[in-house]
């Protein structure tokens, strides 16, 4: 999915001490580090390696709903 934000709700496993554990996050491929759904993603990867970094974003941002900057076209 590439328009538009989805909103979802899950549970954390919490034990004191430790880092919370979202267990549905695995099986929905979601990782902590990535802000973008994997369809923006893939278009940044494929437009950066094409044409400089700052015209890629532009590009994307023109595509769909999301705003990408230069930084997260990198």
């Amino acid at each position: 999915m590439i328009f538009g934000p989805v909103r979802t709700s899950r549970i954390a496993y919490r034990r004191r001490g430790e880092e919370n554990l979202f267990p549905q996050d695995a099986e929905l491929n979601w990782a902590a580090v990535h802000s973008y759904p994997a369809g923006v993603e893939k278009r940044a990867a494929r437009a950066a390696a094409i044409v400089p970094f700052a015209r890629a974003a532009a590009q994307v941002s023109a595509q769909g709903a999301v705003t990408l900057g230069k930084l997260q076209a990198t």
